[in-house]
């Protein structure tokens, strides 16, 4: 593995690491706005629970993040809304 992909990857597990972090900090603090133990088996958050919609963005990131460690950061590859698509390189015109 050349340096440049360690670093990458390196990076990328840091990143998933915090964004860990940040989704049991977030889980934690719903759980106690609806007064639910965090290591319930099953949970339902009430509709006004402030932190659902950062549960829901945070989870998606970490996501895309644990996908980018398993391609190594592949620079080719396009997570968006949940979705990964290869990203097309521009053709080479002819002359």
């Amino acid at each position: 593995m050349s340096d440049f992909i360690a670093r990458e990857r390196e990076a990328t597990l840091r990143r998933v690491e915090g964004l860990e972090n940040t989704l049991r900090a977030c889980w934690r603090s719903a759980c106690e706005a609806d007064g639910i133990e965090p290591s319930a088996p099953a949970v339902v958050f009430s509709e006004g629970n402030r932190y659902v919609p950062f549960l829901r963005i945070i989870h998606r990131q970490l996501e895309e993040a644990r996908a980018a460690v398993g391609n190594f950061g592949y620079g080719g590859l396009v997570i968006e809304g949940g979705r990964a698509t290869l990203q097309k390189s521009p053709k080479k015109s002819r002359k």
